[in-house]
């Protein structure tokens, strides 16, 4: 060491570059902030060089051919991680190793917080592909260059003491070199770059997340099959609506604070198809309550719904519906002051014989006048009857019409939903 300067770069010919020889190896992913864009990483960062000022003849000392110095003493390049956006927390390494031949060997363990482009649209089912560069930080290709310490194909494979991480795990560690070229194209800076492979382990969103807003759908479409005319299915539909809600709430503790993931739009529609099926719960009471208005059923929705959409919907019972709209057009002709025969007799059932027998045999008018009022009334309350249910049967078909559309409507979100994900292993 006498004569040494261990603030010049180690060379005898100044024009010829110090070539610096750089290995990583991973030894955990300690966890990936989404907010702030930071991964931060342990690993074993290992860089050597050759210090032509310090070299001996191992014959005249014994051969030793290794020794160990203090860090201090030697000419240290200034190797830089470019990403890196937290000061070093690792203790420095304090000796290094040089062999007879002057080369220099300084390994040492890093903890680096390096920022990393993170891209949320498949989460939990995501990639992330982060890049740590190493390169001096002021000397250029011409005073000090950058390689690899190993071969290409044996940085790819990863170590075996890599220690998994709970949430995300190294698929692969990539090389690459390039000389980056300074801001006015006059300097170039050798480059050492690690593309680090990542991917999320989803099983523990999928459980806690997925699974149980697929559990509130298929609720919700089980919840059809309450009868449309009682208030349950209505009461059933908001309660599940209202708790879907709080599980959204749970949902974005568990969700990265950025981005739109695709996730986020699988909830947001889950909530939409869970208020169109209240909605629909809704139409569908509105339209069997018509009876309590006691008004018949106009014609264009007995084409519509009781001929055109009864057959999209296989219901194909058109003698029931067509006896109580005949019932219901020929007693909209009785009027209370009318007492022939002819006309009450259009009503062919066996009350209305029994009503008409009892009409003929009567002589007195008074006895003449109760039965065609008890006649009336009865037709009446037939009338009524023919009605609700007609409104009955228009709610029924106009509910299984809507319920396959909504079917129809969820297994094209599902599908797409799945397809998206399914690009999961190649994002």
């Amino acid at each position: 060491m006498q004569g040494y300067n261990n603030g010049v770069r180690p060379v005898h010919d100044w024009k010829k570059a110090t070539t610096i020889y750089i290995d990583v190896m991973i030894y955990a992913i300690l966890g990936v902030d989404e907010k702030n864009q930071v991964m931060t990483t342990y690993m074993w960062y290992n860089q050597s060089w050759f210090d032509e000022f310090l070299t001996w003849n191992p014959e005249e000392f014994n051969n030793i051919t290794k020794i160990s110095i203090p860090t201090h003493l030697v000419w240290i390049p200034d190797i830089v991680v470019i990403e890196q956006v937290d000061a070093e927390k690792s203790a420095e390494n304090s000796f290094i190793y040089l062999d007879y031949t002057g080369r220099v060997y300084n390994n040492k363990p890093m903890l680096i917080k390096s920022s990393c482009n993170v891209n949320l649209f498949y989460f939990p089912f995501d990639h992330q592909n982060c890049c740590l560069t190493f390169s001096s930080w002021i000397h250029t290709t011409q005073d000090i260059d950058v390689a690899f310490w190993r071969r290409a194909n044996e940085t790819k494979s990863f170590t075996s003491d890599y220690v998994k991480n709970g949430e995300w795990d190294i698929l692969e560690v990539m090389p690459s070199y390039k000389a980056a070229i300074d801001y006015d194209d006059t300097h170039k800076f050798g480059t050492v770059l690690f593309y680090i492979i990542l991917r999320r382990e989803p099983l523990f969103y999928a459980v806690n997340l997925i699974l149980p807003s697929m559990f509130l759908m298929i609720m919700n479409i089980a919840g059809f099959y309450l009868p449309p005319e009682s208030g349950e299915r209505t009461s059933f539909k908001i309660t599940l609506l209202l708790g879907y809600s709080v599980f959204l709430l749970i949902v974005s503790d568990n969700c990265p604070p950025t981005g739109t993931p695709l996730i986020g739009s699988y909830f947001v529609m889950c909530m939409v198809l869970l208020a169109i099926s209240v909605m629909e719960s809704i139409f569908i009471g509105r339209i069997i309550h018509q009876r309590t208005l006691h008004r018949s059923v106009p014609q264009w929705v007995k084409t519509l719904v009781l001929e055109k959409m009864a057959r999209l919907v296989c219901i194909n019972d058109k003698d029931y519906f067509a006896i109580s709209s005949n019932n219901i057009s020929d007693i909209s002709e009785l009027k209370e002051e009318s007492s022939s025969t002819e006309k009450l007799g259009k009503c062919n059932d066996e009350t209305m014989k029994y009503y008409i027998s009892q009409l003929t045999t009567a002589q007195e008018p008074d006895v003449q006048l109760r039965i065609i009022k008890e006649i009336q009334e009865d037709l009446k309350k037939n009338m009524d009857r023919c009605i609700s249910s007609e409104w009955l049967h228009v709610g029924y078909i106009t509910d299984a019409f809507l319920f396959r559309i909504y079917i129809l409507v969820v297994l094209l979100f599902m599908l797409s939903m799945a397809a998206a994900w399914a690009r999961w292993p190649q994002a």
